[in-house]
């Protein structure tokens, strides 16, 4: 555990804040010492003034005049030379807290705080007033101030100095008066923000989590502080942390210096970026309904095609006529979001289809298209209102910048929201490598540039718990930093058992991308744990390490959208082996702590352990579930999910925000896992082999092994739409063949693609796996659609290729295709008598907008490429006979 202990001057050294426990190193320009950072409070104790003596009780005029006679004495008093001041001794103080009568809320809101924090530590009770004091904390901008040399309108929104004088400690920062926005409808406090910062560096004040039992103060028999003088302004000019958001938790998130989500909903930060995806709002259903000439070639149907003049025409209207009912001032729009409707399938007419690219890993890139559709709506908004800005995603399929930089007009601001990194995607090694480079080459093209991502988020509904990815964290921040991303947006974890240090982490890192990551989050861990924080840090890091292993060991590479969701496959690699340990660990904890909120913080902890062992012995995966200290009877667990969220925890706020994510999904029952096995025969030499055209001709497939009755993926239910599987091999080459039934093959629209592109998984399409002996994450994976389109390579690696024939016939409602591969392209001879580890599978559309079936003639939870789901194929040794 930590040891706090009050801050004392030293004759060697004035710089004693370091000394204290620091989450974060600064990146101000530091005189003196190195402060740095936290925020706000709505609310806390009431404001307390000196009776008799504030300038509330006098008319504006003798007011001022008594000021101004004031000002100098104090000016003298407090003079230019910085020494350290000791504000309490003892239990007495000689000090008051001073602001102007009508100084902004936020200024209020700060020293309503500093007294409650400060009597907290200490015992003494600062008073309040609006009148300056020899012996004063003077905060915000004043005349007392300004007469001292300081000038906060020279310093940037947001940022703030503190800074001893004489006998006085003033803390100043830009602020914007009540009622009034920053040019950027954002919200400037840099006097809270400045008092936030003192509080936690000089008292030593940490806010681990929201709610009065994620206050921690440390007591002080003297408070003295050291001759400082610093300023410190943001890192970005717009900061999101998006989590659920109860008032308790809102003011959290402002106490970081960070806003909660939705971003428009802004309440603490200089600029405000709205995106969101939006094309339905500017071409609602009925008017897109009146123009099918406007409609995407072969994408879904929000999108439309934005070659077409006439439809971004139409838009950039919608978008003018928004900024309309959104003045600013005294509305909130300074910016409007342009970003294409959800999904990643859009036009390929001709004009289109010109200007699709390949992004670095293969995939259809359509982001030319997209950044001229942005400019051309930019240029519409700039000539009908100028000054205004529009936003879009860089997202999905337009993640990648083009291939030949790009010019983008001045007020096109681009949010690079880089879907393959969801759900700690930056774990695999191949999109870590690209990270700078992708960074780098958006911000060659615009300083109009922001960052979103769910890296640290998965979608945990029932309790799972995940850990901080420290090195992602440590890896992420400064880059984005290094090339200059004005804004940040990153999703947290609203189940604060666990979500804690991710989300602590987060705030601090979008205040400061220099922060020492692995320092801060030791620093929670104690506080927030006291001795029992080893345990619970041991927690945490088998949980990282075990998402580590298997994003980098099971996962596939390319994106799907079940990265980010806790489903059977994460659930069997990464829970169910460590429950026994985690339970052991946490036990381990809670007998550790020493203080009732230690205690209850690992509780909290436990309860989310709680709920996720309820849904795994509801999906069966348990065996003694009863065992468990988390187990529960169904009774008890009702009572216990019904319970009122005690006043510490932030009152009537609702269950929700405290244990778990909102309830989307359940967890599925487990997979059954199978191991469906097939002997493939061997032609007799006599037998001629089956020509490769796509049609399944009388009498060449006879006597081959048949797979059928393929799954659906997460169940060994049979799947809607009927596949048929046949293999048969000679001394030279395997042969398959599909059979597939399908409603309409004109509905789904197959993609027909050149060599190794991955848009041909976007519709219909047949892969095959298959590993030979020795490394079972080493395996071949081939695919074929009804356009005769191929893709082959190393699990999901397109570079390796195959020296392979296919063939496909497609009919109203099937479509069949034949395969031929050469032994020796795989480097064997033919391999009789041997085994392999093969999984057939389907994808199948079943309509247009996107839904989709995933088959597999051996069952799998979720993805095609996990070997551990793969059956086995028996190489017969002796000549099948002909038929």
């Amino acid at each position: 555990m930590l040891a706090w202990r009050s801050v004392q001057a030293s004759s060697r050294d004035g710089d004693q804040l370091g000394r204290l426990p620091s989450t974060i190193v600064a990146h101000e320009q530091v005189r003196r010492s190195d402060l740095s950072s936290h925020v706000v409070k709505y609310g806390g104790s009431k404001l307390t003034w000196q009776g008799g003596r504030t300038m509330k009780g006098l008319s504006p005029r003798v007011g001022a005049v008594l000021l101004s006679a004031l000002i100098p004495m104090f000016c003298s008093i407090g003079s230019s030379i910085a020494q350290s001041l000791t504000l309490v001794d003892k239990g007495t103080s000689k000090y008051c807290v001073f602001h102007r009568v009508d100084a902004p809320s936020s200024v209020k809101t700060a020293a309503m705080e500093l007294q409650r924090i400060l009597k907290a530590s200490t015992g003494v009770e600062l008073p309040v007033t609006a009148d300056p004091s020899p012996n004063m904390i003077c905060l915000g901008d004043n005349a007392v101030a300004r007469a001292a040399g300081f000038d906060p309108d020279s310093l940037p929104y947001e940022a703030f100095r503190i800074a001893t004088r004489g006998r006085n400690l003033y803390i100043f920062g830009r602020d914007a008066p009540d009622g009034q926005k920053t040019p950027w409808n954002g919200f400037s406090r840099g006097t809270q923000f400045g008092v936030y910062e003192f509080l936690e560096r000089v008292v030593g004040v940490r806010w681990l989590m929201p709610g009065e039992w994620g206050e921690e103060i440390p007591q002080h028999v003297t408070l003295t502080v050291p001759e400082v003088d610093v300023k410190q302004q943001p890192g970005f000019l717009f900061r999101v942390l998006g989590i659920s958001d109860p008032p308790v938790v809102k003011e959290w998130l402002t106490r970081q210096r960070v806003s909660g989500d939705p971003s428009y909903w802004n309440t603490a930060c200089t600029k405000v970026i709205y995106t969101q995806h939006s094309w339905g709002w500017y071409l609602p259903e009925d008017l897109k309904n009146a123009h099918p000439e406007w409609n995407a070639i072969k994408g879904e149907k929000n999108k439309f095609c934005t070659r077409n003049a006439e439809a971004v025409r139409a838009l950039a209207e919608g978008v003018v006529n928004w900024f309309d009912k959104h003045p600013n001032p005294p509305g909130d729009r300074w910016m409007a979001s342009i970003s294409p409707s959800d999904g990643q399938s859009f036009c390929r007419c001709e004009q289109c289809s010109a200007h699709i690219e390949k992004d670095a890993h293969g995939v259809d890139s359509f982001t030319v298209n997209l950044l001229d559709f942005y400019n051309e709506v930019a240029r519409v908004v700039a000539e009908k209102r100028p000054g205004k800005m529009v936003a879009g995603y860089a997202y999905g399929r337009c993640e990648y910048p083009p291939k030949n930089p790009m010019r983008l007009e001045q007020n096109v601001f681009i949010e690079w929201t880089p879907l393959n990194y969801y759900g700690m995607g930056l774990y695999k090694p191949g999109y870590r490598q690209e990270f700078e480079k992708v960074a780098s080459a958006w911000a060659g093209m615009t300083k109009n540039l922001g960052y979103q991502n769910y890296c640290h988020w998965h979608r945990s509904e029932q309790g799972a718990p995940y850990a901080a990815a420290l090195s992602l964290l440590k890896f992420q921040f400064p880059l984005l930093k290094k090339h200059g991303f004005q804004s940040v947006q990153e999703y947290g974890t609203s189940a604060w058992g666990y979500g804690g240090p991710n989300n602590y982490l987060l705030a601090r890192l979008m205040w400061n991308p220099a922060t020492d990551v692995d320092k801060t989050y030791r620093e929670w861990l104690q506080l927030a744990y006291g001795p029992a924080w080893q345990a619970m840090d041991r927690v945490y890091r088998l949980l990282d390490e075990r998402y580590q292993k298997f994003k980098v060991e099971k996962e596939p590479f390319p994106y799907t959208g079940d990265n980010y969701e806790i489903m059977s496959d994460k659930i069997e690699s990464i829970y169910l082996p460590i429950l026994p340990t985690i339970e052991k660990l946490y036990v381990e904890a809670y007998s550790g702590a020493e203080t009732d909120r230690q205690r209850k913080r690992v509780q909290m902890f436990g309860d989310n352990m709680v709920i996720f062992h309820r849904n795994l012995r509801k999906a069966d995966y348990l065996l003694h579930p009863e065992q468990s200290v988390f187990y529960r009877t169904d009774g008890d667990y009702e009572a216990f999910i019904k319970q009122d969220i005690p006043n510490v925890y932030g009152g009537n706020s609702g269950p929700g925000w405290l244990w778990v994510e909102p309830q989307i999904k359940g967890i599925q029952p487990p997979p059954q896992t199978e191991k469906r096995a097939l002997v493939i025969p061997l032609l007799p030499k006599e037998r001629h082999a089956p020509v490769i055209d796509g049609t399944l001709s009388p009498g060449e497939w006879n006597g081959a092994a048949v797979a059928d009755s393929f799954r659906i993926a997460g169940s060994r239910a049979v799947a809607v739409r009927s596949t048929t599987a046949r293999m048969l091999y000679n001394q030279n080459h395997l042969y398959l063949s599909f059979e597939c039934d399908a409603d309409d093959l004109k509905q789904t629209l197959p993609t027909r693609a050149k060599q190794d592109n991955a848009a041909i998984f976007d519709g219909e399409a047949v892969e095959v796996v298959f590993g030979l002996e020795g490394d079972p994450q080493n395996f071949w994976h081939i695919a074929l659609n009804p356009a005769n389109s191929r893709w082959d390579g190393i699990r999901a690696n397109a570079i390796p290729n195959l020296d392979w024939t296919g063939a496909t016939k497609q009919g109203a409602r099937q479509w069949t295709a034949e395969i031929a591969i050469p032994f020796v392209s795989l480097g064997i001879d033919a391999p009789r008598g041997t085994r392999w580890r093969v999984n057939l599978c389907r994808s199948t559309p079943l309509n247009k907008d996107g839904e989709r079936e995933l088959s597999a003639w051996n069952n799998v939870p979720s993805g095609f490429l996990d070997p551990d789901y793969f059956g086995v194929w028996i190489f017969e040794n002796q000549e099948a006979g002909g038929a």
